[in-house]
């Protein structure tokens, strides 16, 4: 497995820039002409979950491994993981403390931070699969009065899904978000837009609120109602908790969960069993870009080196990846104190490492 440098993970839910991907600006980039991602051909038809743990020996190698991923890296205070082997099953476990004091364990809950766009874009999918919207439909034409008449830069729901909106993140995002305050005065701030829809990859949280009203109004139910009793309604994946009810918990805002069942989220979603297989690859085709839809590519030469996708997230208190490697076969979710995304990311092909190994 190769070393890992940096990895493009998602936003912080903190009041404070979100981190960026690796190279000179890459946020910020143009779009690169489409072509076949080799990812896309290697998602969604993962075999059912394995039941059972994972032998003995292998989950042993995998406690060592997360303990020295924590021990060699002194800014890292506590770990939790989970990895799911196909065909084989499964291991969770923690070393060290969290930002807090508290004892780490395999079932302690940690904030999904922008894991949680993942959800989001399962809803959206969901709703396409159902024929309620399409993918390149305005987004506008989706969202009730109330928010219809904002200025979105006429990008469609593929543009949001993809960060490709043309537009920036509304005025005082993140305190505003802390108050939660309603979508509608969010979406009083946003800005003029920076670029054409579809032109720009740029990484922006608020697309993922806006995707969640279009859910609320398309369900008829508010966010989180629509979620658990729609793409996470599996009992397998109750560990899931909404502190935030509306649309605001879209861009994964103070969405806890943990590490075992955010896990057993990525296996079914990617695997093909919370959306179809077409959906799942349409999330995986990056036609030349580091993002696709609500997914971040993980395979390249700075990342993993082997095709892998999923998403990262960090609050002020958590650095949460989850990663999926559909030719290895293999599911990796690791939440680590504190926000540090980077070396939190590096801990991942040890893992990888000692699940395949023995």
């Amino acid at each position: 497995m190769a070393t890992v440098l940096v990895l493009a993970t998602g936003c912080s839910t903190a009041a404070e820039s979100p981190p960026e991907p690796a190279g000179a600006d890459p946020s910020v980039s143009a779009s690169a002409t489409p072509s076949s991602s080799p990812v896309r051909d290697m998602v969604g038809d993962f075999p059912p979950f394995p039941s059972g743990g994972l032998p003995r020996s292998t989950a042993r190698a995998l406690q060592a491994a997360l303990r020295h991923g924590v021990l060699v890296r002194p800014e890292i205070r506590g770990a939790t993981a989970s990895v799911i082997v196909t065909g084989e099953g499964s291991w969770s476990g923690a070393v060290g403390r969290g930002a807090h004091g508290q004892v780490f364990t395999p079932t302690s809950r940690q904030m999904t931070a922008s894991i949680g766009k993942t959800i989001t874009t399962a809803a959206i999918l969901r709703l396409v699969d159902e024929g309620e919207l399409g993918l390149d439909d305005p987004a506008t034409d989706h969202l009730p009065p109330a928010l219809a008449s904002f200025d979105l830069n006429d990008a469609s729901v593929r543009d949001l899904l993809g960060m490709r909106g043309g537009f920036g993140e509304p005025d005082r995002y993140w305190e505003l978000q802390g108050k939660g305050v309603s979508v509608k005065r969010l979406l009083s701030g946003l800005p003029a837009p920076h670029s054409a829809a579809g032109e720009t990859t740029q990484y922006t949280n608020v697309y993922f609120v806006i995707l969640a009203a279009i859910v609320e109004h398309l369900t008829g139910q508010p966010f989180a109602e629509a979620v658990l009793a729609g793409v996470l309604s599996d009992p397998a994946l109750k560990g899931f908790r909404f502190p935030l009810r509306n649309a605001l918990a879209g861009d994964g805002d103070e969405v806890e969960v943990d590490a075992a069942t955010l896990a057993r989220w990525g296996y079914e979603l990617y695997g093909g069993h919370v959306v179809s297989e077409a959906m799942v690859r349409e999330m995986a085709d990056f036609k030349g870009e580091w993002y696709g839809l609500g997914t971040i590519d993980m395979s390249g030469d700075g990342d993993l080196g082997v095709p892998a996708l999923g998403h990262g997230g960090g609050d002020v208190s958590i650095a949460s990846r989850l990663v999926v490697l559909p030719e290895a076969g293999v599911v990796v979710a690791i939440q680590a104190s504190p926000d540090l995304l980077d070396p939190v990311f590096e801990i991942v092909p040890e893992l990888v490492d000692a699940a395949t190994r023995h």
